[in-house]
């Protein structure tokens, strides 16, 4: 089985994180699933976004995009997208969701996740 394949099944390896902690993958690898096993709250859930080929994932910034028929800057990934609130008052996932995405980073502000890597 070659390494795509591996990564594909979440054998790239992952990490468990809890409480208000910050996380940032080993070099070479980013975050691509995110189980939540708690009621989660995020600092920080920062996207590799690739505006290159148009891909865009959520979090809690969102993309500045330039759009080409106008030259306008806008935010968002998509119409009237929005970050996901974050902080101690921001957004709650609950217990059991998954989220799956591409993220350089992660950091709660409360909550247990267990992440998984795929290649950067």
């Amino acid at each position: 089985m070659n390494n795509l394949e591996q990564g594909n099944l979440y054998q790239l390896g992952g990490a468990y994180l809890t409480g208000t902690n910050a996380f940032v993958p080993p070099t070479g690898k980013v975050v691509v699933k995110i189980e939540i096993m708690t009621a989660t709250k995020f600092e920080a859930l920062v996207p590799v976004n690739d505006a290159g080929s148009n891909t865009y994932h959520l979090g809690t910034t969102v993309a500045n995009i330039t759009n080409n028929s106008n030259n306008l800057t806008v935010e968002g990934n998509g119409t009237n997208a929005v970050a996901i609130p974050s902080g101690s008052s921001g957004l709650e996932f609950a217990a059991g969701k998954v989220l799956y995405g591409r993220w350089s980073s992660v950091d709660l502000a409360s909550g247990t996740v267990i992440m998984y890597f795929g290649q950067a």
